[in-house]
C-alpha cells in the first residue's frame, strides 16, 4: 500500500534538503574555528591520543566575512 503525500509537504521537504546542503557548503567554506586560533599537528605516539590530529591555523570567521555574502541561492563566495 502506498500513500500519496500532499504536494506541499513534498515541496517543503525538497526545500529543507536544499537548505541543509547550502548550510553544509557554507560550513565547508568557513575556517574551522570561529575565533582566531593556532593550528596543531599531533602524532599518535607523541600524545595525540588514539589517532593523529591536525588542524591548520584558523584566521577566525571575522576574516572570512566574504563567505557570508551569497551570490545566489546555494552559492557562497569566499575571498
Amino acid at each position: 500500500m502506498s500513500f500519496d503525500f500532499p504536494s506541499e509537504l513534498l515541496s517543503v521537504q525538497t526545500e529543507l534538503v536544499q537548505a541543509k546542503a547550502d548550510l553544509a557548503e557554507l560550513y565547508a567554506a568557513l575556517p574551522w574555528s570561529v575565533e582566531e586560533l593556532q593550528g596543531w599537528s599531533r602524532a599518535k605516539e607523541t600524545g595525540g591520543g588514539y589517532y593523529e590530529s591536525h588542524r591548520p591555523d584558523s584566521p577566525g570567521w571575522s576574516d572570512a566575512v566574504g563567505c557570508w555574502a551569497s551570490s545566489g541561492p546555494g552559492h557562497f563566495a569566499c575571498g
